[in-house]
């Protein structure tokens, strides 16, 4: 997982050069960067998560993994760029999961969201926290054949996040993420959309309603109906 997110980080730095400015405002679309086998599609109209009601979802998929097979997505309009780790709010995702269809793939690695950290303050690289939907799979009430990941609001335990080959678990009163932030309250995200989802296992994956700190995306566009707003941890 650690050459793949180096991987991927190369890619991304080449397609996210450049910050957002005045003259430059962010660009509410979802981007995708796909290597070898990785392929990455919104679909529509699919069983998706029954939270929204557009029948749109996000198709992950990597036919094999050789060592440089990927599918990522990421936003550059979060909101997250620079922030402290204490700071970011409404990272999650939701999947159809092994109840609703047998063959897709919810392994320990992927699909997961990596969040790149600069734990030196000093605007360079050091690790990814690793969120994967696994450690943190909590069925839908709605529909179970749905689950939801939700790493920064999830209170309850059970929830668990990597970073820096550290494991941080919800643990009835904080959030996995809030366990890390307390622990480590100097770190900062990096870059350009930090927090990007990541499919890089062979296999399948459907994902929907992917929030980024200010933002969350049910389907593709650009527009208020596909990408909503989230002013608060609760309203995402």
């Amino acid at each position: 997982m650690k050459l793949l997110c180096s991987l991927a980080l190369g890619a991304m730095a080449i397609v996210m050069a450049g910050p957002a400015s005045a003259t430059n405002p962010c660009n509410k679309k979802l981007f995708f960067i796909t290597s070898d086998t990785g392929v990455i599609a919104w679909q529509s109209p699919r069983f998706d998560s029954p939270r929204d009601a557009n029948n749109s979802r996000l198709a992950v998929h990597v036919l094999r993994q050789d060592g440089d097979d990927y599918a990522i997505a990421y936003s550059k309009c979060s909101g997250a760029e620079k922030k402290l780790v204490g700071q970011l709010r409404n990272l999650s995702f939701e999947f159809l999961n092994t109840s609703g269809e047998p063959s897709v793939h919810i392994g320990n690695g992927a699909p997961r969201y990596s969040v790149d950290i600069d734990a030196g303050g000093d605007g360079t690289y050091d690790y990814s926290a690793f969120l994967s939907g696994f450690f943190c799979n909590e069925p839908m009430a709605e529909n179970t054949k749905w689950s939801r990941a939700d790493f920064t609001g999830r209170t309850l335990a059970g929830c668990s996040i990597f970073v820096n080959n550290v494991q941080y678990t919800s643990d009835g009163v904080k959030s996995a993420w809030r366990l890390y932030a307390d622990a480590n309250p100097s770190d900062k995200v990096i870059g350009i959309g930090p927090a990007y989802l990541v499919m890089d296992e062979d296999g399948t994956a459907f994902v929907d309603r992917l929030a980024f700190h200010n933002i969350m995306y049910t389907a593709s566009g650009t527009g208020s109906g596909p990408v909503k707003t989230c002013p608060s941890e609760s309203s995402c």
